[in-house]
């Protein structure tokens, strides 16, 4: 099955499965020949569906499965339990995600489709990103770039970039993050995918704003957004929004921050980043009783602890309860890593020393502010040195790509 060659087509309904609890073995040659064709169709929709559609994804890969399985087709069933694995652990569902891993590859085993194989590594990289093993997931990165050739198709490799920038990502490799989300984009570009793009350029946005280049983030998270708005995906519209959230409120634009969340974060947030862009936008707006309504909504830190930490520390100062707010805040400074965003980590020991002050504790406000200062030079550093390497990947990227409007301040949607 040829995933990469059916990737631009939907999925066609007109052709039938089989009748239900019939075997397809039992049909005509030709209804056999329709049922796989319908099966592989599924399954190569699902494949490209992961970024733009995981719940679409899902569906269409269990859809393709249960005809495999009713059919005997032994490819297709792999793929599809492949797609699943991939699908459910995209969307952070670790048990449900491992367990049709493990499954996949199983059915892997069985055949002889190295393709297949390497997709598998890419899953069980996800997967230990997913159990907070990110240098695990670095090691089955490394050794899979190391083992396949170059002719593996694009859209297999840009899975590959970018789950290595999110393992950069959770190590705290800043500069190593930003290479591999330039890379992504890259990838992106080859594959002609406009959702690889806009996903991508969503990756990218995310990994300057936490390193704090503000403008870089801005931009590439403006036109994931846009993008994502032209192409009907509401899955990369709210990841977008809820960093371009977080990037508005970091640059002093309270109104466009609050304006984004009203207007593309509606409902009950369906992750930990669009939890905490919510209640910030709420916390700026004032509307502190919704604070803690849209962190209870998606209870799972999944790495954003700090963050719940300060904004709840700024809620209960802005309250009157400088002692809660006190421990919200010491609970931030504990959970405090190298991979912490250091924007949240700033945050963190601002609002500590805040409330030390509001509690008379000059001593321990000054040590806080005394942090606070050190991590705001060190990040005005890396911000610089983010530019500074973003415009040398950019140049990189328009040399191998002459057209590549997303780094010239714009998103063609052309294809």
């Amino acid at each position: 099955m040829n995933a990469e060659r059916l990737a631009p087509l939907k999925p066609n309904l007109s052709v039938p499965g089989p009748r239900p609890g019939a075997s397809v073995a039992t049909h005509p040659a030709v209804d056999e020949h329709q049922a796989r064709l319908r099966a592989e169709e599924l399954q190569a929709w699902a494949y490209v569906s992961l970024y733009t559609d995981p719940k679409g994804a899902r569906r269409s890969a269990r859809a393709a499965l249960d005809l495999a399985r009713v059919g005997r087709f032994p490819a297709s069933e792999a793929w599809s339990a492949l797609s699943l694995a991939l699908a459910y652990l995209h969307a952070g569902v670790l048990a449900t995600g491992s367990a049709w891993l493990t499954r996949a590859e199983a059915l892997i085993m069985q055949l002889e489709d190295p393709r297949a194989a390497w997709l598998a590594a890419d899953a069980r990289a996800l997967q230990m990103l997913r159990q907070d093993r990110p240098d695990d997931a670095l090691i089955e990165l490394m050794r899979l770039m190391i083992g396949t050739p170059d002719t593996r198709p694009a859209r297999d490799c840009y899975i590959t970039a970018s789950t290595l920038t999110n393992a950069h990502a959770a190590l705290g490799h800043a500069e190593e993050a930003l290479g591999a989300a330039y890379r992504a984009l890259s990838i992106a570009r080859r594959t002609r995918s406009m959702g690889l793009r806009i996903h991508a350029m969503g990756v990218l946005g995310r990994v300057q704003l936490d390193l704090c280049n503000l403008e870089g983030a801005c931009l590439a998270l403006e036109q994931s957004l846009e993008g994502a708005r032209r192409i009907g995906s509401s899955h990369l519209g709210r990841a977008a929004a809820a960093d371009l959230v977080r990037a508005c409120s970091a640059r002093g634009n309270i109104e466009r921050a609050t304006e984004l969340a009203r207007r593309h974060l509606p409902g009950a947030p369906r992750s930990a980043r669009q939890a905490v862009a919510l209640a910030q936008a709420c916390l700026l707006d004032g509307r502190g009783a919704e604070v803690e309504t849209a962190l209870a909504a998606w209870p799972k830190d999944d790495g954003c602890g700090v963050a719940r930490a300060w904004i709840r520390a700024r809620l209960r100062l802005a309250s009157g309860e400088p002692e809660k707010a006190l421990a919200c805040a010491l609970s931030g400074e504990r959970a405090l890593t190298p991979a912490t965003p250091p924007l949240d980590a700033i945050e963190v020991l601002s609002v500590l020393n805040a409330a030390l002050t509001a509690l008379g504790d000059r001593s321990g406000a000054a040590k806080a502010e005394a942090g606070r200062v050190e991590r705001q030079a060190a990040l005005a550093a890396a911000a610089q040195r983010a530019q500074t390497l973003s415009q040398q990947f950019e140049e990189t990227l328009l040399q191998a790509h002459p057209v590549c409007c997303e780094v010239a301040g714009r998103l063609c949607v052309t294809n």
